[in-house]
């Protein structure tokens, strides 16, 4: 009888036991997973001055610095949505500064880079390396593609201007500026459109006197 009791007892006191070191282990992982990320906050405040550190330091590989300024310059900005600026600013997101290319540059591309930062030829490498993760597959045609191209040609520019290109004068003003590529930038997904202004007569002429011609309606 008594040796039933204590059979049953050890058996009891070993789920007792399983479930206390359970219990530890998810103790556990919930505050390792707390301190990850404390860490990683703590650390991108001071990221900016920890970078300055190393670009000043007179040990740091030169290559490493200008990949340092890159990754100061976009630091936490991530891959851009939809289709950007012909202006876009110098300090949005750097395919290069995102040296682990997950799209964000961060923390951990800083820590890519400090772990190597007196190793030119790694540096080298990663500035190198202009893949940009960002990038979708391109689905637009190939007259899209061309208008995109005129417009970057173009911006600026006026009838009878050397680069005009009056395809992508969308509204029909005689001038290609920023109104202009907002309405590409509101069609560009849709080729039949694109095949439309791609395939499109020229409207502009230059009189002898130098007067601009009244656009045509197209």
């Amino acid at each position: 009888m008594a040796s039933g009791k204590s059979k049953k007892g050890f058996k009891l006191g070993s789920w007792f036991f399983l479930a206390v070191i359970l219990c530890g282990l998810l103790i556990g992982l919930v505050l390792i997973n707390s301190g990850t990320s404390l860490f990683a906050g703590a650390s991108s405040q001071s990221a900016s001055s920890t970078m300055m550190r190393y670009m000043s330091n007179n040990r740091t590989a030169s290559s490493c610095k200008a990949l340092f300024a890159r990754l100061q310059a976009s630091y936490g900005k991530s891959c851009p949505t939809g289709i950007q600026p012909l202006n876009a600013p110098q300090d949005a997101y750097d395919p290069i500064a995102d040296v682990n290319k997950d799209k964000t540059v961060n923390i951990y591309d800083f820590s890519d880079i400090a772990k190597n930062y007196r190793n030119e030829s790694w540096c080298s490498t990663k500035l190198a390396d202009t893949t940009n993760p960002c990038a979708p597959a391109d689905t637009r045609s190939m007259a899209c593609n061309v208008l995109y191209s005129a417009l970057s040609t173009s911006l600026g520019k006026s009838c009878g201007q050397s680069g005009y290109d009056d395809r992508v004068d969308f509204n029909n003003d005689n001038n290609v500026n920023t109104s202009d590529f907002s309405i590409y930038a509101a069609n560009f997904q849709q080729n039949g459109w694109c095949e439309r202004y791609y395939r499109l007569p020229s409207t502009c002429s230059v009189t002898n006197s130098g007067s601009v011609s009244a656009p045509k309606n197209r």
